[in-house]
C-alpha cells in the first residue's frame, strides 16, 4: 500500500469521510462517484446506505480519516496533561533508568510466571481480608505492592502497617513484578482464573516482541504515538515507551488477549525511525494541515467546512508491518 495509514479495514460513511476531510456531504459523494469508489450497501431506515471499504479509499482519505482519529486522541492527550499546546523540550531518558528498562526485559521466564502466581495469591488473601470485591480492593492493593516494591529496591525497611498478604511476600516476588496497575493485576487474575499459567511469563527477547508497538490495544498504541510525535519530533523512545505504559498499561494486550512486555527502549528507537516514514502523510496532515491539503485540493471544488470529531478508528497492525 503506498503510503502509511493508521487505520485499519473498516468500513465508512460519506459523511464520516467528508467529516474527515472537512468538505461537505454533497462535495464528498460527488468525488465518490465520479471516481467510481467501490461500495457496498446496507438497509436503513428510510433506504439503502453506502459504506465505502477504508483499504479500497485514495491514499489521501485514507490519511484525512487517520488524521481525524490522531486529532482525537491529541484532545484526550491533552485534556489529560499528557501533551501541551506548546510541547516543551523532553528531558533526555535518564541513563541509569534505561538502563534498569533494558535489564527489567530479560529476566528469566520461569520467575516472572512465578512471581506473577505469587502477587495473584497474595491479591486473593488482601481481598479476603478486607472483605472487598475486585473493583474495590485492586486499586488499594496495586498502590501499596508498588509502595512495597518500591521500599525493597531502595533497601527500606516496609511500611508497618503494610497488609500481611504483601508483606509476607520474599524479595524475589517484588523483583519478579515491580511495578502493577489495575489493569495489569486484573490480567493477571484473569490468566490464574483461566488457567493460563503460562502466559504469565510473557515474552521476552529475540524477536518475540515483534509487532507489539503496532498490534498493542488494538492498535491504540499507535495512536498515541502519531499524537506523541505529532507534537514534538524529539521526544525520546524512552518517553514515548513511558508514555505507553502510563495511558495504558505496564504490559501490552495483544488482539489476541496475550499479556507481553513492551519492547526494549532500544526496539522504539527503530520502530520510531520507520514510523516517521510510514506515518510521514497523517504527521504532515496533523503538524501542517494546510500544507497536507495543498496537496490534494485538486480533488474538491468547495472550501472546507468545519465538522465534529467521529468515531474512534482502529490502526492497520497486520504483521507485515511489524516492529
Amino acid at each position: 500500500m503506498e503510503g502509511g495509514t493508521a487505520m485499519k479495514a473498516k468500513l465508512v460513511t460519506i459523511a464520516e469521510i467528508a467529516a474527515a476531510l472537512q468538505v461537505t456531504d454533497r462535495a464528498a459523494r460527488d468525488r465518490a462517484v465520479n471516481a467510481g469508489w467501490l461500495y457496498t450497501e446496507k438497509s436503513v431506515r428510510g433506504g439503502r446506505q453506502r459504506l465505502y471499504s477504508i483499504s479500497d479509499l485514495p491514499r489521501d482519505v485514507r490519511t484525512a480519516l487517520s488524521r481525524h482519529q490522531i486529532a482525537a486522541v491529541q484532545a484526550e492527550l491533552t485534556a489529560k496533561g499528557v501533551l501541551k499546546d506548546k510541547a516543551p523540550a523532553p528531558a533526555p531518558a535518564p541513563a541509569a533508568l534505561v538502563a534498569a528498562e533494558k535489564i527489567s526485559a530479560t529476566p528469566k521466564a520461569e520467575q516472572r510466571r512465578d512471581g506473577r502466581l505469587e502477587l495473584y495469591h497474595a491479591y486473593v488473601d488482601y481481598r479476603l481480608a478486607a472483605g472487598a470485591s475486585d473493583r474495590q480492593a485492586m486499586p488499594s492493593f496495586a498502590t501499596l505492592w508498588v509502595h512495597a516494591a518500591s521500599a525493597i529496591k531502595a533497601g527500606q525497611p516496609l511500611p508497618a502497617a503494610l497488609p500481611e498478604a504483601i508483606s509476607k511476600q520474599p524479595r524475589w516476588v517484588f523483583e519478579a513484578q515491580p511495578r502493577l496497575s489495575v489493569a495489569t493485576l486484573r490480567r493477571i487474575a484473569e490468566a490464574v482464573k483461566k488457567g493460563e499459567i503460562g502466559a504469565l511469563a510473557g515474552r521476552y527477547g529475540g524477536r518475540a516482541d515483534t509487532g507489539i508497538i503496532d498490534r498493542a490495544y488494538d492498535g491504540r498504541a499507535v495512536e498515541i504515538v502519531l499524537a506523541l510525535l505529532s507534537k514534538s519530533d524529539h521526544l525520546s523512545a524512552y518517553e514515548v515507551r513511558r508514555q505507553l505504559r502510563g495511558n495504558l498499561g505496564e504490559d501490552a494486550v495483544m488482539p489476541d488477549g496475550q499479556v507481553v512486555p513492551w519492547p526494549s527502549v532500544r526496539r522504539f528507537q527503530a520502530w520510531i525511525a520507520e514510523a516517521k516514514v510510514k506515518f510521514a502523510d497523517v504527521l504532515m496532515a496533523l503538524k501542517n494541515p494546510d500544507g497536507w491539503r495543498s496537496r490534494y485540493e485538486f480533488a474538491f471544488g468547495e472550501q472546507p467546512v468545519g465538522e465534529g470529531l467521529n468515531d474512534r478508528w482502529q490502526i492497520d497492525a497486520s504483521p507485515a508491518d511489524a516492529l
